[in-house]
């Protein structure tokens, strides 16, 4: 239907009206969400093309099409390209009109997740988007989910579940337990309970998240993520049987992160490598070197 839509705006009221650029905007977050970055690309980069010829001072609106088409370059492994668009988009919000100054921090953040992609660890980051946003703004709880992310991956446990227990509480409070954003939060706290030995605690976590999942998006790659974390802690406090299938399930809808976020490939990594390390240590390596071969890709 979107695309339907745009073929119609195009034809009445032009490729570059405000009404037909700001649905190309839509149509990128949905295709985002399916992986198809590509499509992300085509349709952004014209945009990006168009207002770099015609010179027009910048605006939140021209920053955001930036960070789109950062992102799904980003997301395509051409961190070169994403990394100078961010950098253009910060330069731009000192002079640009709008919401400038949000979509700056929106774009330091995609920044950040660029830096944790390459295996590098920003310092303090986090901590200061926090401080930019109103509590209640959802981007103040994004952030506290990639901060967390960046912590498990760190092995700073402790510190992420302090990050984690009161967002799960909050979005919980806001939004309900049935919502996506409270899920992944809770999944991200099973995660971690299981990366500090709490395996009673982080199989209660998981089987409260994962009853919800069921759901809420079944079949999707976030209740297999929610599979292999539950399979991993059961394959860890000895309940074989029960865990393999579960592994086996998820399996396949994790072998491609392309339509994870970087926060949420962050946490695959993490559970891949766990996943890895249990079946090495029960002695199936034909296992053990499947889930660890996930880990590159």
């Amino acid at each position: 239907m979107g695309e339907k839509n745009l073929t119609i705006y195009q034809r009445v009221l032009g490729p570059d009206h405000f009404e037909t650029r700001l649905l190309k905007l839509y149509l990128c977050s949905g295709y985002a969400s399916l992986g198809e970055f590509a499509t992300v690309v085509a349709l952004m980069q014209p945009l990006v093309d168009s207002t770099a010829k015609s010179k027009s001072p910048p605006n939140d609106f021209t920053m955001m099409t930036q960070l789109n088409l950062a992102n799904a370059q980003r997301d395509l492994g051409h961190y070169e390209i994403a990394e100078a668009l961010y950098h253009e988009v910060k330069a731009a919000a000192p002079v640009a009109s709008g919401d400038a100054r949000a979509v700056a921090l929106v774009g330091e953040r995609f920044a950040c997740q660029l830096t944790v992609l390459r295996g590098k660890f920003p310092e303090g980051v986090g901590e200061r988007q926090e401080g930019q946003f109103a509590p209640a703004d959802p981007r103040t709880s994004a952030c506290r989910m990639d901060l967390a992310g960046l912590l498990l991956r760190r092995g700073a446990t402790t510190e992420a579940e302090a990050i984690l227990r009161p967002l799960v509480d909050a979005r919980e409070r806001d939004a309900g337990l049935d919502a996506l954003p409270t899920l992944a939060t809770l999944d991200a706290l099973g995660v971690d309970l299981g990366l500090e030995g709490r395996w009673a605690e982080a199989e209660t976590t998981l089987r409260l998240s994962g009853e919800h999942w069921r759901t809420v998006e079944p079949g999707g790659w976030r209740e297999a993520m929610n599979r292999i974390a539950l399979g991993w802690v059961l394959y860890a406090k000895g309940h074989r049987a029960d865990a393999v299938p579960l592994l086996d399930a998820g399996y396949t809808m994790v072998e491609n992160p392309a339509k994870l976020s970087p926060g949420e490939r962050v946490i695959r990594s993490v559970l891949v490598a766990r996943i890895a390390e249990v079946y090495g240590e029960d002695g199936n390596f034909a296992a053990s070197n499947r889930w660890h071969a996930l880990g590159s890709r």
